[in-house]
Protein backbone atom coordinates (compact mmCIF):
# COMPACT_ATOMS: atom_id res chain seq x y z
CA UNK A 1 0.00 0.00 0.00
CA UNK A 2 1.57 3.50 -0.79
CA UNK A 3 -0.53 6.63 0.75
CA UNK A 4 2.46 8.74 -0.10
CA UNK A 5 1.99 8.13 -3.97
CA UNK A 6 -1.83 8.86 -3.41
CA UNK A 7 -0.50 11.83 -1.52
CA UNK A 8 1.60 13.18 -5.08
CA UNK A 9 -1.06 11.90 -7.42
CA UNK A 10 -3.44 14.24 -5.36
CA UNK A 11 -1.13 16.90 -4.86
CA UNK A 12 -0.89 16.70 -8.78
CA UNK A 13 -4.71 17.28 -9.45
CA UNK A 14 -4.98 19.87 -7.00
CA UNK A 15 -2.07 22.04 -8.83
CA UNK A 16 -4.07 21.63 -12.43
CA UNK A 17 -7.38 22.46 -10.37
CA UNK A 18 -5.95 25.84 -9.33
CA UNK A 19 -4.66 26.61 -12.85
CA UNK A 20 -8.00 26.60 -14.37
CA UNK A 21 -9.01 30.14 -15.42
CA UNK A 22 -13.07 28.95 -14.77
CA UNK A 23 -14.56 29.26 -11.16
CA UNK A 24 -17.33 26.72 -12.07
CA UNK A 25 -17.25 23.15 -11.42
CA UNK A 26 -19.59 20.29 -12.58
CA UNK A 27 -19.85 17.98 -9.73
CA UNK A 28 -21.78 14.39 -10.32
CA UNK A 29 -22.43 12.20 -6.99
CA UNK A 30 -23.77 8.61 -6.75
CA UNK A 31 -27.33 8.29 -5.18
CA UNK A 32 -26.81 6.17 -2.11
CA UNK A 33 -25.82 7.34 1.13
CA UNK A 34 -22.22 7.30 0.71
CA UNK A 35 -22.69 9.22 -2.79
CA UNK A 36 -24.67 11.70 -0.61
CA UNK A 37 -22.01 12.37 1.72
CA UNK A 38 -19.25 12.31 -1.12
CA UNK A 39 -21.17 14.89 -3.06
CA UNK A 40 -21.56 17.28 0.30
CA UNK A 41 -18.00 16.44 1.10
CA UNK A 42 -16.92 17.99 -2.13
CA UNK A 43 -19.46 20.66 -2.88
CA UNK A 44 -18.78 22.15 0.34
CA UNK A 45 -15.12 22.19 0.08
CA UNK A 46 -15.13 23.48 -3.36
CA UNK A 47 -17.37 26.01 -2.20
CA UNK A 48 -15.40 27.40 0.20
CA UNK A 49 -12.38 27.80 -2.58
CA UNK A 50 -14.89 30.41 -4.03
CA UNK A 51 -16.08 27.78 -7.05
CA UNK A 52 -19.19 27.92 -8.00
CA UNK A 53 -21.13 24.44 -8.19
CA UNK A 54 -23.23 22.90 -10.31
CA UNK A 55 -24.12 19.29 -8.74
CA UNK A 56 -26.95 16.80 -9.70
CA UNK A 57 -26.81 13.33 -8.81
CA UNK A 58 -27.00 9.80 -10.77
CA UNK A 59 -27.78 6.51 -10.25
CA UNK A 60 -25.46 5.13 -12.65
CA UNK A 61 -23.22 6.25 -15.61
CA UNK A 62 -25.37 7.15 -18.40
CA UNK A 63 -23.34 7.00 -21.84
CA UNK A 64 -25.38 10.18 -23.41
CA UNK A 65 -25.18 11.95 -19.50
CA UNK A 66 -20.90 11.81 -19.54
CA UNK A 67 -21.33 12.55 -23.44
CA UNK A 68 -23.02 15.77 -22.56
CA UNK A 69 -21.22 17.25 -19.78
CA UNK A 70 -17.91 16.85 -21.61
CA UNK A 71 -18.88 17.99 -24.65
CA UNK A 72 -17.20 21.45 -23.88
CA UNK A 73 -13.71 22.49 -23.38
CA UNK A 74 -12.23 24.23 -20.91
CA UNK A 75 -14.39 22.78 -18.07
CA UNK A 76 -13.42 20.89 -14.55
CA UNK A 77 -15.92 18.25 -13.71
CA UNK A 78 -15.82 15.95 -10.66
CA UNK A 79 -17.05 12.53 -9.63
CA UNK A 80 -17.91 11.88 -6.32
CA UNK A 81 -18.17 7.92 -5.48
CA UNK A 82 -19.00 6.96 -9.18
CA UNK A 83 -17.26 7.20 -12.12
CA UNK A 84 -14.04 4.84 -11.34
CA UNK A 85 -15.68 1.79 -12.94
CA UNK A 86 -16.18 3.49 -16.19
CA UNK A 87 -13.05 5.86 -15.90
CA UNK A 88 -11.85 4.22 -19.05
CA UNK A 89 -15.21 5.19 -20.96
CA UNK A 90 -14.76 8.96 -19.16
CA UNK A 91 -11.50 9.11 -20.61
CA UNK A 92 -12.39 8.34 -24.18
CA UNK A 93 -15.08 10.76 -24.10
CA UNK A 94 -13.04 13.62 -22.41
CA UNK A 95 -10.47 13.46 -25.35
CA UNK A 96 -8.09 15.94 -22.67
CA UNK A 97 -10.83 18.81 -23.12
CA UNK A 98 -11.62 19.12 -19.66
CA UNK A 99 -9.83 18.54 -16.18
CA UNK A 100 -11.59 16.00 -14.34
CA UNK A 101 -11.32 14.29 -11.14
CA UNK A 102 -12.73 11.25 -9.94
CA UNK A 103 -13.18 10.37 -6.28
CA UNK A 104 -14.72 6.61 -5.75
CA UNK A 105 -14.00 3.60 -3.89
CA UNK A 106 -15.64 1.25 -6.74
CA UNK A 107 -13.15 -1.25 -9.05
CA UNK A 108 -11.75 1.04 -11.15
CA UNK A 109 -11.15 1.20 -14.72
CA UNK A 110 -8.11 2.77 -16.06
CA UNK A 111 -7.71 5.96 -16.84
CA UNK A 112 -6.13 6.64 -20.63
CA UNK A 113 -6.49 10.69 -20.74
CA UNK A 114 -3.81 12.64 -18.80
CA UNK A 115 -6.47 15.36 -17.66
CA UNK A 116 -8.79 12.46 -15.97
CA UNK A 117 -7.62 11.92 -12.84
CA UNK A 118 -9.00 8.90 -10.89
CA UNK A 119 -8.10 9.17 -7.13
CA UNK A 120 -9.53 5.98 -6.14
CA UNK A 121 -7.56 4.34 -3.73
CA UNK A 122 -7.72 1.10 -5.39
CA UNK A 123 -4.87 2.08 -7.34
CA UNK A 124 -2.53 1.89 -4.20
CA UNK A 125 -3.05 -0.97 -2.84
CA UNK A 126 -6.06 -0.11 -0.58
CA UNK A 127 -9.33 -1.91 -0.85
CA UNK A 128 -12.63 -0.18 -1.34
CA UNK A 129 -14.63 -2.62 0.39
CA UNK A 130 -12.92 -2.55 3.37
CA UNK A 131 -10.47 0.37 3.93
CA UNK A 132 -11.53 3.28 2.64
CA UNK A 133 -15.73 4.26 1.48
CA UNK A 134 -16.55 6.68 -1.25
CA UNK A 135 -16.83 9.72 1.20
CA UNK A 136 -13.57 8.98 2.78
CA UNK A 137 -11.84 9.07 -0.62
CA UNK A 138 -13.70 12.33 -0.99
CA UNK A 139 -12.57 13.59 2.24
CA UNK A 140 -9.14 13.11 1.87
CA UNK A 141 -8.78 15.07 -1.31
CA UNK A 142 -10.28 18.07 0.25
CA UNK A 143 -8.26 17.63 3.76
CA UNK A 144 -5.20 18.13 0.89
CA UNK A 145 -6.83 20.84 -0.93
CA UNK A 146 -7.86 22.84 3.08
CA UNK A 147 -6.64 21.64 5.90
CA UNK A 148 -9.67 23.43 7.53
CA UNK A 149 -11.81 20.44 5.55
CA UNK A 150 -11.15 18.34 8.72
CA UNK A 151 -14.59 19.81 10.17
CA UNK A 152 -15.97 17.56 7.53
CA UNK A 153 -14.60 14.28 9.00
CA UNK A 154 -17.51 12.71 9.97
CA UNK A 155 -19.20 12.66 6.52
CA UNK A 156 -16.38 9.98 5.96
CA UNK A 157 -17.69 7.92 9.10
CA UNK A 158 -21.18 8.17 8.53
CA UNK A 159 -20.78 6.78 5.03
CA UNK A 160 -18.35 4.05 6.37
CA UNK A 161 -21.62 2.22 8.12
CA UNK A 162 -21.75 0.45 4.84
CA UNK A 163 -18.96 -1.01 5.17
CA UNK A 164 -19.55 -4.45 6.95
CA UNK A 165 -16.45 -4.46 9.62
CA UNK A 166 -15.62 -2.07 11.99
CA UNK A 167 -13.43 0.62 11.32
CA UNK A 168 -10.29 -0.37 10.01
CA UNK A 169 -7.43 1.37 7.89
CA UNK A 170 -8.27 4.60 6.68
CA UNK A 171 -11.75 4.69 7.55
CA UNK A 172 -10.30 4.57 11.36
CA UNK A 173 -7.47 7.15 10.77
CA UNK A 174 -10.38 9.55 9.64
CA UNK A 175 -12.61 7.99 12.73
CA UNK A 176 -9.96 8.61 15.27
CA UNK A 177 -8.69 12.07 12.96
CA UNK A 178 -12.69 13.43 14.37
CA UNK A 179 -12.66 12.08 17.42
CA UNK A 180 -9.68 13.93 18.36
CA UNK A 181 -10.49 17.30 16.79
CA UNK A 182 -13.83 17.19 18.34
CA UNK A 183 -15.89 16.44 15.43
CA UNK A 184 -17.47 13.57 16.43
CA UNK A 185 -18.63 12.49 19.96
CA UNK A 186 -18.04 8.77 21.65
CA UNK A 187 -20.18 7.26 24.14
CA UNK A 188 -19.69 3.09 24.16
CA UNK A 189 -21.08 2.28 20.06
CA UNK A 190 -22.93 5.82 19.87
CA UNK A 191 -21.02 8.30 17.80
CA UNK A 192 -23.00 11.62 17.75
CA UNK A 193 -22.01 13.83 14.86
CA UNK A 194 -21.22 17.12 17.06
CA UNK A 195 -22.34 19.92 14.73
CA UNK A 196 -25.61 18.24 13.79
CA UNK A 197 -26.57 16.47 17.34
CA UNK A 198 -27.26 13.33 15.36
CA UNK A 199 -25.34 9.72 15.62
CA UNK A 200 -23.44 8.84 12.43
CA UNK A 201 -26.13 5.12 11.84
CA UNK A 202 -29.37 7.55 12.00
CA UNK A 203 -27.67 10.09 9.38
CA UNK A 204 -26.97 6.74 7.30
CA UNK A 205 -30.27 5.45 7.38
CA UNK A 206 -32.22 8.39 6.70
CA UNK A 207 -30.19 9.30 3.63
CA UNK A 208 -30.56 5.88 2.23
CA UNK A 209 -34.30 6.75 1.70
CA UNK A 210 -33.55 10.24 0.65
CA UNK A 211 -31.38 8.83 -2.42
CA UNK A 212 -33.02 6.08 -2.93
CA UNK A 213 -36.98 6.32 -2.53
CA UNK A 214 -36.70 10.71 -3.45
CA UNK A 215 -34.40 10.34 -5.78
CA UNK A 216 -37.24 11.85 -8.79
CA UNK A 217 -38.43 14.30 -6.26
CA UNK A 218 -35.45 16.09 -5.34
CA UNK A 219 -34.56 13.43 -2.92
CA UNK A 220 -30.29 13.43 -3.47
CA UNK A 221 -30.54 17.41 -2.98
CA UNK A 222 -32.42 17.05 0.04
CA UNK A 223 -29.72 14.75 1.56
CA UNK A 224 -27.08 16.62 0.22
CA UNK A 225 -28.17 19.53 2.28
CA UNK A 226 -29.07 17.22 5.42
CA UNK A 227 -25.20 16.06 5.34
CA UNK A 228 -24.24 19.73 5.84
CA UNK A 229 -27.12 21.02 8.15
CA UNK A 230 -28.86 18.57 9.45
CA UNK A 231 -32.61 17.36 9.33
CA UNK A 232 -34.61 20.31 8.84
CA UNK A 233 -38.49 19.80 9.81
CA UNK A 234 -39.34 19.51 6.20
CA UNK A 235 -36.38 16.94 5.71
CA UNK A 236 -37.85 14.65 8.24
CA UNK A 237 -41.46 14.71 7.07
CA UNK A 238 -40.36 14.09 3.53
CA UNK A 239 -38.13 11.00 4.92
CA UNK A 240 -41.11 9.97 6.92
CA UNK A 241 -43.64 10.44 4.19
CA UNK A 242 -40.79 8.45 1.23
CA UNK A 243 -40.14 5.93 4.51
CA UNK A 244 -43.59 4.87 4.67
CA UNK A 245 -44.31 4.63 0.77
CA UNK A 246 -41.58 2.06 1.17
CA UNK A 247 -42.86 -0.12 3.28
CA UNK A 248 -45.98 -0.19 1.70
CA UNK A 249 -44.87 -1.05 -1.55
CA UNK A 250 -42.72 -3.77 0.29
CA UNK A 251 -45.87 -5.27 1.79
CA UNK A 252 -47.27 -5.60 -1.36
CA UNK A 253 -44.57 -7.09 -3.25
CA UNK A 254 -44.65 -9.42 -0.45
CA UNK A 255 -47.99 -10.89 -1.07
CA UNK A 256 -48.30 -10.50 -4.92
CA UNK A 257 -44.73 -12.79 -4.01
CA UNK A 258 -46.50 -15.26 -2.45
CA UNK A 259 -49.80 -15.76 -4.30
CA UNK A 260 -47.75 -15.36 -8.01
CA UNK A 261 -44.71 -17.56 -6.97
CA UNK A 262 -41.48 -17.49 -8.37
CA UNK A 263 -41.36 -18.32 -11.47
CA UNK A 264 -39.12 -21.04 -12.76
CA UNK A 265 -36.73 -22.07 -15.39
CA UNK A 266 -33.89 -24.47 -15.24
CA UNK A 267 -31.46 -21.93 -13.84
CA UNK A 268 -33.34 -19.19 -13.13
CA UNK A 269 -35.75 -18.36 -10.40
CA UNK A 270 -37.57 -14.78 -11.29
CA UNK A 271 -40.35 -12.21 -10.41
CA UNK A 272 -41.56 -9.39 -12.20
CA UNK A 273 -42.31 -6.60 -10.19
CA UNK A 274 -43.84 -4.64 -13.15
CA UNK A 275 -44.25 -0.59 -12.36
CA UNK A 276 -44.49 -1.32 -8.47
CA UNK A 277 -41.45 1.12 -7.77
CA UNK A 278 -41.76 3.12 -10.35
CA UNK A 279 -40.06 6.82 -9.44
CA UNK A 280 -37.54 5.32 -7.03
Amino acid sequence: MSFEEFGKKVGIAISELKKTRSKEITLVYHDDADGLCSGAITKAALEREGYKVKAFCLEKIYPEVVEDIHKSEGETIFYSDIGSAHADFISEVNSSRNLTIILDHHDPMPSKDPKVFDLNLEHYGFQGETDFSGATCNYLFVKALNEHNIDLSYLALVDSQEIPVDYTSLNKVVFEEAQKNGVVKVTGKRIEIVKLGVRVDDLFAKLQILGAVGYYEGGPELGVQASLQGISDRVKQKIDEWEEKRKRLNKQLIIRLYRERLRETPHIQWFDAGDMYKGM
